[in-house]
C-alpha cells in the first residue's frame, strides 16, 4: 500500500459477494476527503455506478475511441489514458469518476465490443504510461477468475479479493490470489456478507491467509440496491459501511490521522 501516492486497487471475486459496494462505496470515501479517485468498471452487470450514487450508467463510454490496425486496436492519437479518464468518464457526487467498458442489454455484449476494447487500452497505457499517479484508481473487475487471468486489471498493484463463507466464494477467492501473486500484486482478502466471527475463522482457514476487513451482511445495504440507491447515502450509519470505512483507514492510513 502506498499512502502517499494515489492507490491502485483492483476489487475481485465471485458474483454477488459485494464487489460493486464495497468498490463504489470506497470510492465515495475517498473523494469524499478531497482526493481524486475513479472506478475501472469492466463489469458486464451494472453495479458500481449504483453503488456510487450515480444510479444505473449503461453507456459504452468509450465506443469511439479506439480503431482497429493492422497490429491490433489502438487508441485514436492524442488520446492517452490520462485524457481519455478527464475527459470520457462521467462525474458522480463527492466528483469521484466512473469510466467503464459497457453494459450488456438485450443484444447482449454485442454493440459493446468498440468500447470494451478501447477500455482494455486505456487500462495497459495507465500501466505502462505513469500518469495520474496521484489519483485512486479502483477497478471493479466481472464475476470470476477470467478477467483476472486475461490480466484487465495491469495497473493494479494491489489485489482485494472479497469473499464470502460459500465454498464456491472460496474457490474462487483461492484462485484470484494465485493470479494475483502471479502478477506480482499485493493480496488483500476482505471477508464479506459475515454473520459471526466463525465466518471469518473459515475464510481465513480456507485461504490461509489473514482476513484483512470483516464487512458484516447489513440489511439496509440490501435494501438500498434494492431500490438503486448507493448504500453511502442511506446506509452510513450501518455495520458494513463502517466496516467500509475502517478499510479506507488501512488502506489510507492518513484519513484516521486527518478525521
Amino acid at each position: 500500500m502506498k499512502p502517499a501516492s494515489g492507490l491502485r486497487l483492483a476489487v475481485v471475486g465471485k458474483g454477488g459477494v459485494g464487489k460493486s459496494f464495497i468498490a463504489g462505496t470506497l470510492a465515495r470515501l475517498l473523494a469524499a476527503d478531497g482526493r481524486k479517485v475513479v472506478v475501472l468498471d469492466s463489469d458486464p452487470v451494472a453495479g458500481a455506478a449504483v453503488s456510487m450514487g450515480m444510479g444505473v450508467v449503461t453507456d459504452s463510454m468509450l465506443a469511439d475511441a479506439a480503431f482497429e490496425s493492422p497490429n491490433g486496436w489502438r487508441l485514436h492519437p492524442g488520446m492517452g489514458a490520462a485524457t481519455i479518464i478527464k475527459s470520457r468518464s462521467a462525474v458522480g457526487p463527492d466528483g469521484v469518476r466512473l469510466l467503464q467498458s459497457g453494459k450488456a442489454d438485450v443484444g447482449g455484449m454485442s454493440g459493446t465490443w468498440p468500447s470494451i476494447r478501447a477500455f482494455g487500452q486505456v487500462t495497459r497505457r495507465l500501466a505502462s504510461d505513469g500518469v495520474l499517479g496521484d489519483w485512486d484508481v479502483i477497478g471493479d473487475l466481472p464475476a470470476g477468475p477470467r478477467h483476472a487471468a486475461f490480466n484487465w486489471a495491469p495497473y493494479a498493484d494491489t489485489y482485494l479479493v472479497v469473499t464470502t463463507a460459500g465454498s464456491m466464494s472460496l474457490v474462487t477467492a483461492r484462485r484470484m490470489i494465485r493470479l494475483a501473486r502471479q502478477r506480482g500484486a499485493e493480496v488483500l482478502v476482505v471477508a464479506s456478507r459475515v454473520e459471526s466471527h466463525s465466518d471469518t475463522s473459515a475464510v481465513a482457514g480456507w485461504l490461509d491467509l489473514p482476513v484483512f476487513m470483516s464487512i458484516p451482511t447489513d440489511d439496509a445495504v440490501r435494501e438500498a440496491e434494492a431500490g438503486g440507491l448507493a448504500p453511502f447515502d442511506v446506509a452510513m450509519d450501518g455495520p458494513a459501511l463502517q466496516q467500509v470505512r475502517a478499510l479506507a483507514d488501512r488502506l489510507v492510513p492518513s484519513r484516521k490521522v486527518n478525521s
